[in-house]
């Protein structure tokens, strides 16, 4: 019984509706006709190369987040005059450069409830790799699943992980 109830249930963690942890609605893949489909690579009038863009369109504040391969910050997009979340490279090799651009750039072609939409991918005139995404407020996922303590508490998650796996899922169907 408890668990229909949980698997039932709808309501977000954390944020908005409209945020991360907020259960997902399905969308179907274009999942095209397999080998014809063009790959997630450079069409032709694509620039494969990120544009330079004046660090002074931003107003970067405080850094939110840091993983293994970038930092998030949050900034203020001065020509949209909206908050967003700046996520730049913290090791600057080579590799590591193409593999965040690569990233940036199959990222900001996937449409998902559950995929931050990215707005810019670009370079700081001192040749820094960036993307500003949307700022989605909220807790982290893996911080809810900490403060869940009771059986009850982890399966009304499940619509979440379940969000989770989906957006997984259409990423990997977009190669």
């Amino acid at each position: 019984k408890d668990v229909s109830l949980a698997l039932g249930a709808t309501r977000p963690v954390g944020g908005t509706a409209a945020g991360p942890l907020a259960p997902a609605r399905r969308i179907e893949p274009d999942i095209g006709s397999g080998p014809t489909r063009p790959a997630m690579g450079h069409l032709p009038g694509d620039f494969p190369d990120l544009p330079t863009v004046d660090r002074s369109l931003y107003e970067v504040g405080a850094e939110v987040a840091k993983g293994g391969m970038g930092r998030i910050l949050a900034a203020r997009d001065r020509r949209a005059g909206r908050p967003v979340a700046l996520k730049e490279l913290l090791a600057s090799t080579s590799a590591a450069k193409a593999r965040f651009a690569r990233e940036a750039k199959i990222t900001a072609r996937l449409q998902h409830p559950s995929i931050v939409p990215i707005y810019e991918i670009g370079r700081w005139p001192d040749g820094e790799p960036f993307f500003a995404m949307k700022h989605v407020e909220g807790r982290s996922l893996d911080g809810v699943i900490e403060k869940a303590e009771t059986l009850r508490d982890r399966l009304a998650l499940l619509p979440n992980i379940l969000a989770v796996a989906d957006a997984i899922a259409y990423a990997h169907s977009h190669r």
